[in-house]
This record gives C-alpha cells, sequence and structure tokens, in this order.
C-alpha cells in the first residue's frame, strides 16, 4: 500500500511540475515574440524599442484573461484616428462609420501642424450626443514620452566618430527626422488609443485614417485574379495562401447586402469570429469623374453626392492587397502587452495578436478577407487643398494629378451607406452632421486654386 501511495505522489509530483514547465515556456514565447527584431521590415527603424515606456508600466491597471470563446455582447466598434486638417474627409468619415460599423466610441489625436484644430474640435462636439468622444489638440496632452524615446536603438545609435548624433537628427528639421517623429506619434498614439479602448471595455478597434472608408469585401470574381500572388505573398508560402482563401471563401458569400441594414458589428457577432486581430486590404480610388446620372444613382433628395467622395468617385485601382489595415479585439491578452515593443506600425498595432505578413506588415491578401477599405487617397480637389499644412507634399495641381491612379474598374458597393444614414438619424439630423456643414466648407475652398 506505501508503494502504491509512493508511486501515485510522485506522478502527482510529475504532472505539477510539467504544468509549470509549460506555462514557463509560454512566457518566455511571449516574451520573445515582442522583444524578436523584425528582420528585413522598412520599419524597424523606428519600432524596435529595447525598452518598454514607463509612463505604459504606471497605466497597468487591468488584466484580462485571453478567452477564444466569448460572446460577442457589444455590437458597436471603436476606433482611433490620427487626423490632421481634414475636416471635409472628417464630416464623411464620422457619418459612414457611425452607420455601418456602428462606430460608438472614438479616440482622436489632431496633429500638431493642423491649421483647422478649432473646426475639427468644432465637428467632433457636434457628434457628442452620439459617438462618445475623447480628443486631443495637443501632443502635452498624451504624448510625454522622453525626447529620445520611441525610436529604435538603430535610429538613437546613429552617431558621427565624434560621438554625436547623426546631423539630420539632432538639428530636427530634416525630412527624415520629420518622418520618424511622425511615425512615433502615431506608434504611440495607437498603444494608448488601445489601451483606452481596452479600460473602458470595448472590443473591436479599429485604426485607419479620415480617406479610408471599412465596408464588407464582397466577392467580384470577374476582377479578382487567383493567380495574384505577387504583392500578398511576402514571405508565406502560397500553399498558405490558398488555404486562407479557401477557409473565407463561404464567409464572402454569406456578406450582407447593405440594403438589409446588417452592420459590420452584427456580421462579426453572427458569425461568431473569434479572431484576435482583423486585417483588411485596401482598394485605392482615383479621382476620375463619373456621368452625372451614376454619381446621383440611390442618393436621397437634399444630398449632394459630389460633396461626398465616397459617392463622387466610384473608380478604382485592382483588387489587390497593396496594402492594409486592422481591426484588434482588444479584450484579447493583458494591458501590459500593449506597449511600444508590442507595435509594429499603424497597420500592425500588435505583434502579439495581428503577427505579420512575412517581412511587411501593410499587406493582406485580397481574396481571403472579408472586409476592405476604400482608400480615396486623392479626394476631392477641395479636400486635397484642405490638407496646406500637410508636411509630405506641396498642395499644387500637378501633385493633385500625380496621386491620381489609372482607373481598373467601377465600384458602387459602397452607395447605400447614405440613404441608410438619412434613414437612421433623420433628414434634418443628416443636414445639422453631414449636408450643411460639408456644403459650407466646400463654398469656403470654391475657386481656389
Amino acid at each position: 500500500l506505501t508503494i502504491i501511495m509512493n508511486h501515485d505522489v510522485v506522478v502527482y509530483i510529475l504532472i505539477f511540475g510539467c504544468v509549470i514547465y509549460c506555462r514557463i515556456l509560454v512566457a518566455e514565447l511571449q516574451s520573445s515574440l515582442l522583444e524578436s527584431p523584425i528582420n528585413g521590415s522598412e520599419d524597424i527603424l523606428y519600432n524596435n524599442l529595447p525598452f518598454s515606456d514607463p509612463r505604459m508600466k504606471k497605466q497597468t491597471t487591468l488584466l484580462l484573461p485571453n478567452n477564444k470563446t466569448y460572446p460577442h455582447t457589444k455590437k458597436s466598434i471603436a476606433g482611433c484616428l490620427f487626423i490632421m486638417d481634414d475636416t471635409i474627409r472628417l464630416l464623411e468619415w464620422l457619418a459612414y462609420h457611425y452607420t455601418v460599423l456602428p462606430l460608438s466610441s472614438l479616440m482622436v489625436a489632431i496633429d500638431p501642424h493642423s491649421q483647422n484644430a478649432d473646426r475639427i474640435m468644432e465637428i467632433l462636439d457636434s457628434w457628442k450626443d452620439k459617438i462618445d468622444i475623447k480628443a486631443y489638440r495637443n501632443d502635452t496632452e498624451w504624448l510625454d514620452l522622453p525626447w529620445d524615446a520611441g525610436y529604435s536603438r538603430s535610429i538613437r545609435n546613429q552617431r558621427t566618430k565624434g560621438g554625436e548624433l547623426m546631423k539630420w537628427f539632432r538639428e530636427g528639421t530634416s525630412k527624415i527626422y520629420l518622418e520618424q517623429v511622425h511615425k512615433r506619434r502615431q506608434n504611440y498614439f495607437c498603444v494608448h488609443c488601445m489601451r483606452h479602448m481596452k479600460e473602458k471595455g470595448m472590443h473591436w478597434t479599429i485604426i485607419t485614417d479620415s480617406d479610408e472608408y471599412l465596408m464588407f469585401n464582397y466577392p467580384h470574381e470577374e476582377q479578382e485574379d487567383n493567380n495574384l500572388y505577387d504583392s500578398t505573398k511576402r514571405g508565406r508560402s502560397l500553399s498558405d495562401i490558398r488555404k486562407e482563401r479557401k477557409k473565407w471563401a463561404p464567409y464572402r458569400e454569406r456578406l450582407p447586402s447593405m440594403e438589409t441594414r446588417a452592420t459590420i458589428a452584427d456580421y462579426i457577432y453572427q458569425e461568431k469570429i473569434t479572431s484576435k486581430c482583423i486585417m483588411f486590404p485596401g482598394l485605392q480610388f482615383t479621382s476620375y469623374e463619373s456621368p452625372k446620372s451614376d454619381v446621383y444613382n440611390g442618393v436621397p433628395e437634399g444630398v449632394n453626392p459630389y460633396n461626398l467622395v465616397t459617392l463622387r468617385h466610384r473608380k478604382a485601382g485592382r483588387r489587390e492587397g497593396n496594402f492594409s489595415k486592422t481591426m484588434v479585439d482588444v479584450r484579447e491578452g493583458r494591458m501590459e502587452d500593449y506597449t511600444m515593443e508590442g507595435i509594429v506600425n499603424v497597420h500592425v498595432p500588435s505583434k502579439l495578436l495581428c503577427g505579420m505578413n512575412g517581412n511587411s506588415g501593410s499587406r493582406q491578401d485580397y481574396i481571403s478577407s472579408i472586409f476592405r477599405l476604400h482608400h480615396y487617397r486623392t479626394g476631392t480637389w477641395e479636400s486635397f487643398i484642405e490638407r496646406a499644412a500637410d508636411r509630405r507634399a506641396n498642395m499644387t495641381v500637378d501633385r493633385f494629378t500625380e496621386r491620381n491612379i489609372e482607373p481598373q474598374l467601377i465600384d458602387d458597393d459602397i452607395r447605400p451607406w447614405i440613404a441608410w444614414f438619412v434613414e437612421k438619424v433623420g433628414i434634418d439630423e443628416a443636414k445639422r452632421l453631414l449636408i450643411d456643414p460639408l456644403a459650407d466648407t466646400y463654398s469656403r475652398y470654391a475657386g481656389v486654386a
């Protein structure tokens, strides 16, 4: 009897030891995933931090367990938006995503170089009874990194033979320095916003720009090239891509029409999608015009579709995964998983939750995606020149023309949203929130060259 009891004790001890050992291995694996460099990535210059931001440590106030089987109890989506000057784009972006997601919570950081900060705050304030919005108009309200924090070791260690930082970093006025500062600010804001949404108990959170509109990726088989892997492979095998396409094909077939008024959150709930992170490709739209009858098709009375880029610009480039953005379920992971070490860039806000697409974090296979972004990169002339302070380009006619791509197809999938919006809020509210302020803003830029 003693021998049997001793044998049982030994077995229990061995089992207990195995459990402890496995937990240690998992912890080390997670740690290495967050700390490992991204070999071959162009983003290594500003992402690969060797330390944690002290502010993030102070904000570790909530720990949530990983759970892949929880029910989707909140049929709404949160957003993180970084913006500069885009009042025209913002008006349409808010109305669209309030309707289609639906957007219920939003954090906004206004670029410090923005010349329209007051107007942006007025627009956000007009939505306060419909969307919970937290807006920052000054970096000091949220960006409190030390002067040299937020850059990678490779940036901060670029020094002359005398030990000084490289000239472009010291002077702080060069193009490369300004680009690094901008990307550093973007990364920090993404982390700050995701942590905020997690603390609020939000679920899915999108990170996009004001010229990007999230929608269902309806199948267009005649325009989708099943042999197109050149811009999607990026370190993954063709067999892996084919498996993903086969897995998500039934989901794409079940995508609801906008006419049904089913939101993106409704669809995620109905399909019981438990991914921690959903990547979606962008479809680039041009500024080439369409016949008036096509622009006005399906537009409610009282709405000027020429003031709405989603209705006016119907011509797009190829259906491919040249760039992507993400939607993260911030219920996943622990609060300390959302740090500057964990983010790659705005395309991959969490290495732990989203992983990497080969050597690039900004591409996603188009055919295996259930959502897509409509990217109106150039937009209307008025929305283009409104970005007068944009560091990236001179707002000239030549530059406007250069940003356009040659159209390859016409896509009207997004058009029903405007009738849906008017139906949802009523024509009077639609005028207050969207129609009238858009008309006023366009009139201010009329004739500006």
